[in-house]
């Protein structure tokens, strides 16, 4: 299964990217990891400063995100 990442500067486009993915992609289960950070999917959006809080706040690994 692959899996995407998005990541946006702003709150207001992680929403909108989610929203379009939903709309166009509907079986692809977008997150949201500004709001759910515990759900899984194939599509994660977020913005830069809580992606680098969730590589930091964990053992690399842990969820599935690791800086490399």
């Amino acid at each position: 299964m692959k899996r995407a990442l998005f990541l946006a500067d702003r709150v207001a486009l992680v929403r909108q990217a989610c929203n379009a993915v939903k709309q166009h992609l509907p079986e692809s289960s977008p997150v949201n990891l500004v709001t759910e950070k515990d759900k899984s999917g194939r599509v994660y959006v977020c913005t830069y400063p809580t992606m680098m809080g969730l590589i930091d706040e964990t053992k690399p690994g842990a969820n599935g995100f690791e800086a490399r």
